[in-house]
């Protein structure tokens, strides 16, 4: 936060996805850094002491007159973009999104769209030509990033067939394609 406001005072962007976040507890200081701008005691007395002396240098240059802790909570909510990337699939998301109201209320949610099928090819094609494979021609590697890409389109078929007979989602993402590869 530091480098967002003081060192360099541009955009800096956290990316998060799903597998780092280890403890829920997390999450939780992110609900907090998204609705407030600051986690509780996070900071150490210390740490609180060099920002009240470094602030003013800032709000000099910006030509602000304010408390100097609560514009350093300003411009770390609009210098900090945190970027969470989590899968829709099973309970752990609808879960997390009710336990954490920021998740909701302070973010932009985008849900990624099936990939089109020359995404889904070139991908693939590029995944099999890294993977050294004895007596594999590039024909036959071809070949499988063909499958690849017919297996997963197929899955995306059957996924919404079975949501259209059971009403039950079953997603496929572009993580489970990669995994697949």
């Amino acid at each position: 936060m530091k480098q967002a406001v003081i060192e360099s005072p541009i955009p800096i962007v956290y990316f998060v996805p799903d597998t780092m976040i280890i403890k829920e507890s997390f999450l939780e200081d992110i609900n907090n850094l998204l609705n407030s701008g600051e986690v509780p005691n996070m900071l150490n007395r210390d740490q609180m002491i060099e920002i009240k002396k470094s602030m003013p240098d800032v709000m000099k240059q910006d030509g602000v007159m304010k408390e100097s802790y609560a514009y350093w909570v300003e411009k770390v909510r609009s210098h900090l973009h945190i970027v969470l990337a989590m899968s829709p699939v099973g309970e752990k998301l609808r879960t997390r999104l009710r336990m954490f109201p920021s998740l909701v209320n302070c973010c932009t949610i985008d849900w990624i769209k099936p990939w089109p099928e020359d995404a889904l090819l070139s991908v693939s094609t590029m995944k099999l030509e890294k993977i050294e494979m004895n007596s594999v021609t590039p024909e036959i590697k071809a070949n499988l990033a063909q499958l690849a890409m017919f297996a997963h389109i197929t899955i995306e078929q059957e996924a919404e067939r079975f949501y259209n007979t059971l009403k039950r989602k079953v997603y496929t993402t572009p993580k489970s394609y990669i995994d697949l590869l």
